[in-house]
């Protein structure tokens, strides 16, 4: 479906013709959020092609709105006496801020996959096994601490046992450190320290730091922002079933050529796992 210009000379005008003037079309179920947002929707008296007019006063309103809504939420949040904690969106957890971003909400790395064994309760010999060199067993060890699952939390020993088996090549521990790095939990936030231990996980088909490491590329976080490679990661993951992943590729389409996205498939097709490494 085409845009309608936004120069005034022309809005009045089908973008297809060129000759018919344009009248108020009702929107449909299956036009898109941003649209519905955004644009106001036209159709052609002459051809009857439909078309959309970018429509400035509404992002302006949602704008101060969405503004003021955050003003209140930092107001709250400082009254009750705390700021956002680690389960919390903040700056430190990027997500696109472009309108018609990929992810449109939120959410935290470590959210919801945390397997039920990585509990100590569970698996008392977890400590033993990590101690011995398990790189499994101190990659759940980290994601244990960092999460508080049958021990104290604690996200310096997360840390140092996400970076022993991120150092034996496990992928889950490079994704840990990666995100614990993007987080700055337990560390000094460093989005460049972060996408290295992205890439090395993701080269290892681990969906999730597909996904993050689609976001960095989108965000230009610790590196120059490239939407073509944020589709190829975004892809990747969502092939596994990555969610998130799923959606940001899916809002990504619009702002991509369809040479880009045929480029960015092509390596898809062709991408291969790598073996572990440190």
């Amino acid at each position: 479906m085409s845009t309608a210009p936004s120069n005034p000379a022309t809005a009045l005008r089908c973008p297809q013709c060129q000759q018919g003037g344009l009248r108020r079309s009702r929107r449909r179920r299956g036009d898109s959020l941003w649209h519905r947002l955004f644009y106001s929707a036209y159709r052609c008296r002459a051809c009857r092609a439909r078309s959309w007019r970018f429509d400035g006063g509404r992002l302006v309103v949602i704008a101060v709105t969405g503004a003021v809504s955050a003003s209140l939420a930092v107001v709250i949040a400082v009254g009750m006496g705390g700021g956002p904690g680690p389960h919390q969106s903040d700056a430190s957890s990027p997500e696109p801020a472009p309108p018609n971003a990929p992810a449109a909400t939120p959410r935290n790395a470590m959210g919801s996959e945390a397997p039920k064994e990585m509990h100590l309760a569970a698996h008392p010999d977890l400590p033993q096994r990590a101690e011995q060199g398990e790189a499994q067993a101190q990659s759940s060890l980290a994601l244990a601490y960092l999460k508080g699952l049958g021990v104290t939390k604690d996200v310096r020993v997360a840390r140092l046992w996400a970076e022993k088996a991120a150092l034996q090549g496990d992928a889950q521990g490079q994704y840990l450190l990666g995100w614990m790095y993007l987080d700055g939990s337990g560390v000094l936030q460093d989005f460049k320290t972060a996408l290295k231990w992205f890439e090395k996980a993701a080269q290892q088909n681990h969906a999730e730091a597909q996904y993050r490491l689609g976001l960095m590329h989108y965000n230009g976080y610790g590196v120059g922002m490239d939407k073509s490679k944020a589709y190829f990661w975004f892809n990747l993951a969502a092939a596994q079933g990555q969610r998130e992943a799923t959606a940001a590729r899916d809002r990504l389409l619009p702002l991509l050529t369809a040479e880009q996205i045929a480029e960015a498939q092509r390596k898809g097709l062709t991408w291969k796992p790598a073996a572990a490494k440190p």
